[in-house]
């Protein structure tokens, strides 16, 4: 199973940060499909599984480029205040 990053952009953005969150998103893609990693991924990725184990494989990569474990109060203007993603990192 490949995984491929996919990229949406919805404002703009400098070029600068652009390059860099593409280099991240890369660097996360490159990790995820190394054999051994994606061999975990696929074992995991079942029916009945929690998603904090695969949450955990992804956090191998994450933390070390930067990105947070479920950053609290980013929608707290939203009705649905209490969404938090699985990891964050503020752009620039």
């Amino acid at each position: 199973m490949v995984i491929k990053v996919s990229k949406y952009i919805k404002k703009k953005i400098k070029k600068s940060e652009l390059k860099e969150i593409f280099k991240i998103a890369n660097t996360i893609e490159d990790y995820l499909n190394q054999k051994e990693v994606n061999q975990r991924i696929q074992k995991s990725n079942v029916k009945g599984t929690d998603s904090q184990v695969i949450q955990k494989i992804i956090e191998e990569i994450a933390i070390p480029l930067g990105f947070k474990d479920e950053k609290k109060g980013l929608f707290k203007k939203y009705k649905d205040s209490g969404l938090r993603p699985d990891f964050y990192k503020k752009k620039g």
